[in-house]
């Protein structure tokens, strides 16, 4: 008895389903991977804040550090720190066109003394800003006490803040950049030189 193989007309209507099918898979896969890339492209166009200043601040024990002033552009919240996570944006800082670095691998590599941030247990969590006046945009965890951090802060349209770096001022004749990096992509929102001429200006 002879067997009945798949007729001509059946193998191409199978093929033409299996190619379809492979068709809808490939295309799930791409939308999803732009929509991802989509995603990453509206953060950054979200991220519009700019450091409006840089000023001395002076200490008793140890170097200047840099105070940075940051204003937010946007009308909708942009958060430095949000629900209790790593900052979402961060400061770098860099010198001579080199690559940046967060602040206490910056002091070490370019400045002949030891991080002054590390003195004051501050971290890359946003601790050395004045947010008195952000009481509705500020969340604290262990509020007054010794060990207390930032858990959410976030700045709206022309709010600023002001944040103690703990990296030392430049010296005379030098200077140092000033980076707001975007924590994910690792691109910056803006950046600021800081350069110093005498030694003992207020601001730069």
């Amino acid at each position: 008895m002879m067997r009945k193989g798949i007729t001509p007309i059946i193998a191409v209507v199978l093929m033409i389903l299996i190619t379809v099918a492979m068709i809808g898979v490939l295309y799930t896969q791409v939308e999803e991977l732009m929509e991802i890339g989509d995603d990453q492209l509206d953060f950054m166009e979200d991220v519009d804040a700019n450091i409006n200043s840089v000023i001395r601040e002076e200490h008793e024990d140890y170097s200047d550090t840099m105070k940075v002033r940051i204003e937010s552009n946007e009308e909708a919240p942009l958060y430095l720190v949000e629900d209790s996570s790593e900052a979402v944006l961060r400061l770098e800082y860099s010198r001579g066109g080199a690559s940046s670095l967060e602040g206490d691998t910056f002091t070490e590599s370019y400045l002949d003394e030891d991080f002054v941030g590390a003195e004051e247990g501050w971290a890359h969590d946003w601790s050395g800003c004045d947010i008195e006046e952000f009481d509705e945009q500020v969340t604290l965890e262990n509020e007054g006490e010794e060990d207390e951090e930032i858990t959410e802060l976030y700045l709206t349209e022309n709010d600023r803040v002001t944040c103690d770096t703990g990296v030392a001022m430049p010296n005379a004749g030098e200077s140092t950049t000033v980076h707001l990096v975007e924590q994910g992509s690792g691109d910056d929102a803006d950046d600021y030189t800081c350069s110093i001429s005498t030694g003992d200006e207020p601001a730069c």
